[in-house]
């Protein structure tokens, strides 16, 4: 009875034994297979924060190509606005100058129908004075020397009518 005793003792410790060493092993795996999860979460959460880094930093990348690109055509429309602006001024700057030039060449063309009108008449007035000398002598028809002898005269013509009776 005894060894019976001890046989079923012996078993009975074997099979907790073994018990154990099974829950032990259970409980190592589910250890493992947790951290395994963990590990498997904590390396998604580093690379979705990888990606959300690198995605900010292409956001920021191409947010500052964007400011530079609209920098450079803000820097293009203005050059562009202000060679409009100086190729109006050097066209009314132009015109300007064409329109004096023109302002002087009538300017000087008047003057000068002025200064041919000036010459004509004091030409005009010195053909005037030597063709009659303006003294008395000549305005009462006096020659060299004065004579009592009436003037020669032409003759006279007498009209006579059918009314003189």
């Amino acid at each position: 009875g005894r060894q019976a005793v001890e046989r079923a003792t012996k078993e009975a410790r074997e099979r907790a034994a073994i018990e154990a060493r099974a829950k032990a092993e259970r409980e190592a795996r589910l250890r493992n297979e947790r951290a395994a999860v963990q590990r498997a979460q904590q390396e998604a959460r580093e690379r979705a924060a990888v990606d959300a880094r690198d995605r900010a930093d292409r956001a920021a990348a191409e947010a500052k190509e964007k400011a530079a690109a609209q920098t450079r055509e803000r820097a293009t429309a203005e050059r562009a606005a202000v060679e409009r602006v100086q190729q109006d001024a050097k066209r009314r700057a132009d015109r300007a100058a064409v329109e004096k030039a023109a302002a002087e060449v009538r300017e000087r063309q008047a003057a000068e129908a002025r200064e041919r009108h000036a010459a004509s008449a004091a030409a005009a007035a010195a053909r005037e004075k030597q063709s009659k000398p303006d003294d008395l002598e000549s305005f009462f028809g006096m020659g060299a020397r004065a004579n009592s002898a009436p003037k020669q005269r032409a003759p006279t013509v007498v009209i006579t009518t059918i009314f003189m009776q």
